[in-house]
């Protein structure tokens, strides 16, 4: 017996997993991954509804204050093409653009901001077509919401963005209500 080496005559176990502590980890790991993957995606369509409504109360809140700063009338309006108030949809994007001429007519140099569509396909809707901010930076006519919305249409994960009548716009967590 080597009196250097204390591990002579001991029986050396190898460290490590043995193939049946592997497979029970392993199950144990798609068990909580199974548990936690229908949550996460509710997360996940929560969080792009969030982003989603506010690109719109950002562009909202853009066109009030263009509408002070310029005293002059600013609108926003559906546009599929981002030069004029031609969309279908407000999902598919829209302008914001300051009539400083009162011809109330989009011309060259009025558009404030293009938005885009939305990502992740989801619906947008709103009564009317356009939205139009006076100098004072309240809104013309009645108040309007927008009611924003998942593919799938669970209005658990959509939005309501509602604007009174001084423009101020207000989210809110689910579908408008019916008026």
């Amino acid at each position: 017996m080597d009196k250097n080496n204390p591990q002579q005559g001991r029986s050396i176990r190898n460290r490590g997993f043995t193939l049946i502590e592997m497979m029970v980890t392993v199950a144990i790991l798609a068990i909580l991954i199974a548990a936690v993957t229908p949550s996460f995606r509710g997360l996940l369509r929560d969080n792009q509804a969030a982003t989603q409504a506010n690109a719109l109360v950002t562009s909202l809140m853009l066109a009030r204050s263009e509408a002070i700063k310029r005293n002059a009338p600013v609108v926003m309006c559906r546009s599929d093409d981002g030069a004029s108030c031609a969309g279908s949809d407000w999902a598919e994007g829209w302008i914001l653009w300051a009539d400083t001429d009162g011809d109330a007519t989009v011309d060259s140099g009025e558009i404030v901001q293009v938005q885009e569509d939305l990502a992740g396909n989801f619906t947008l809707t709103a009564t009317g077509s356009s939205f139009t901010y006076r100098p004072d930076g309240s809104v013309s006519g009645d108040a309007d919401s927008f009611e924003l919305l998942p593919p799938d249409g669970n209005a658990d994960y959509g939005r309501c963005v509602a604007v009174d009548v001084t423009g101020r716009p207000n989210v809110t967590k689910g579908a408008c209500p019916s008026p």
